[in-house]
């Protein structure tokens, strides 16, 4: 294994305490009803998704995601000490990530009026975000690979 610099270092560091809070924020929210409602309504519009609301309805199958998007911060921050389970949290953020990037296919992500390129503000333009970070998650996940 080759070394880290320091700006490699803090850029490591940076994303993992970024993707961490943002995925434990994230997870947390899901527990309420007004994110529950909306992502659960989202879910609704995408095949890929729509059966887990079927399932479990709107309360339990956010609060599956909010777990899950919960364990994935915890796991990215123990990655600190930790690279096999940095590994892991940072796999399981991408895996979220690749899922919700479904909705830019599947979801209603066109300004109404408009066509593509031109995406609504919500959840359009708040679905793109996934894009990057998922490309920070492969990164982090990749990286706390190579350090085993």
């Amino acid at each position: 294994m080759q070394e880290m610099n320091n700006n490699s270092a803090l850029g490591l560091n940076l994303t993992r305490l970024t993707l961490g809070g943002f995925f434990l924020w994230m997870g947390f929210l899901k527990f309420f009803t007004y994110e529950s409602d909306a992502v659960s309504g989202l879910m609704m519009t995408n095949p890929l998704t729509s059966w887990v609301v079927n399932i479990f309805g709107n309360s339990l199958s956010t609060g599956i995601i909010g777990i899950v998007e919960i364990l994935a911060a915890v796991l990215i921050f123990i990655g600190c000490m930790n690279s096999k389970l940095g590994a892991i949290g940072a796999g399981l953020a991408a895996l979220t990530l690749l899922v919700t990037s479904t909705f830019l296919i599947f979801g209603p992500v066109i300004q109404e009026g408009l066509n593509f390129p031109f995406l609504s503000p919500m959840p359009g333009q708040f679905i793109l975000k996934d894009l990057p970070l998922f490309g920070a998650a492969v990164w982090l996940c990749l990286s706390d690979l190579n350090k085993q």
